[in-house]
């Protein structure tokens, strides 16, 4: 060997060098397989469509497969089933981890209560949307004898 290359290959800090990166290169592959084995790397679980289920049968459904469930809101919607599952986070198909937590929104058990808006004195174009804006409908329109058309004497619930 060169004379040159033997004396880079003796020197202290070429020697401290090399053992540095070899260092860093050890510590960062063993940190990456432990990682893969802390983390559950390749493990994956498919997310259920929950749509429609009740509230119980979507926890056991998730507990099947080792995931929890969590609701976080609930809406009014006609037509579906009180306590029924509207919509979830991560949706259906989603890849997750093993005991993650799957949040739900279900159908209310019974529509939102609201106070009925003090229409007196309002045309009756305006009423219907005040009425209609905050979720109710209008059942009909009895007509009286008034100084002004259009304009809402009184209001009837039921």
């Amino acid at each position: 060997m060169n004379k040159k290359v033997k004396r880079i290959l003796v020197n202290p800090y070429t020697i401290s060098l090399v053992s540095a990166v070899v260092l860093v290169f050890l510590l960062l592959t063993i940190t990456m397989y432990w990682l893969d084995g802390y983390t559950n790397h390749n493990e994956e679980l498919v997310v259920p469509d929950l749509k429609n289920l009740s509230e119980t049968e979507a926890e056991n459904m998730l507990k099947d497969k080792k995931l929890y469930c969590e609701v976080v809101d609930s809406v009014f919607m006609k037509g579906k089933k009180p306590g029924a599952v509207v919509d979830q986070t991560p949706l259906p198909g989603a890849k997750v981890k093993a005991e993650r937590t799957i949040y739900l929104v279900i159908n209310a058990r019974s529509p939102r209560k609201v106070a009925l808006p003090d229409l007196m004195d309002v045309s009756v174009r305006q009423a219907e949307a005040i009425v209609k804006s905050i979720g109710l409908t209008v059942g009909g329109y009895e007509y009286v004898p008034s100084a002004y058309k259009g304009l809402v004497e009184n209001v009837k619930y039921n």
